[in-house]
């Protein structure tokens, strides 16, 4: 990080690794995703949103965000009625808990998101007549994941 801060010339010294972590720390945690449509496809990007980022998550949001057509402007728009003094809430998506404490720093007292893996190796043994086997995770090769979610 130095040699990169000396030649871009930047001013002022270098941060700490600690000071770095904060700061992407603080990014990571207030970022938003938003999708731009460049020369025909589609690109994704991680912006900083002054304000946007104090509201609080429910998922679905009494709100709908995005970028204007132009790219110039992030706009949240009422997706319902929203009373003088409710929240307005902001979706981070339908994420479980963990997903939430890691990315985010919080976790919520009830989540219908939140699951659970199962240490489940009898899966593979089930016959295919069963009807369970249905609701069972796959691996990519077909076959049934040992880990199954539950909750």
């Amino acid at each position: 990080l130095a040699a990169r801060w000396s030649e871009l010339e930047l001013a002022g010294e270098p941060p700490s690794e600690a000071e770095l972590r904060w700061a992407v720390a603080a990014v990571t945690s207030r970022a938003y995703g938003a999708t731009e449509t460049l020369g025909g496809k589609e690109a994704g990007l991680s912006l900083l949103i002054p304000m946007v980022d104090m509201a609080n998550h429910l998922h679905p949001p009494n709100t709908a965000k995005g970028l204007e057509a132009d790219g110039r402007s992030f706009v949240v728009l009422a997706a319902e009625h929203i009373r003088r003094g409710e929240q307005v809430y902001l979706s981070y998506g339908p994420l479980p808990n963990m997903a939430l404490l890691n990315q985010f720093g919080f976790v919520l007292q009830a989540s219908p998101t939140d699951f659970a893996l199962v240490h489940f190796p009898e899966a593979a043994e089930l016959p295919q007549s069963c009807q369970a086997i249905e609701g069972l995770v796959r691996e990519r090769e077909g076959g049934f994941s040992p880990w199954q979610p539950a909750g």
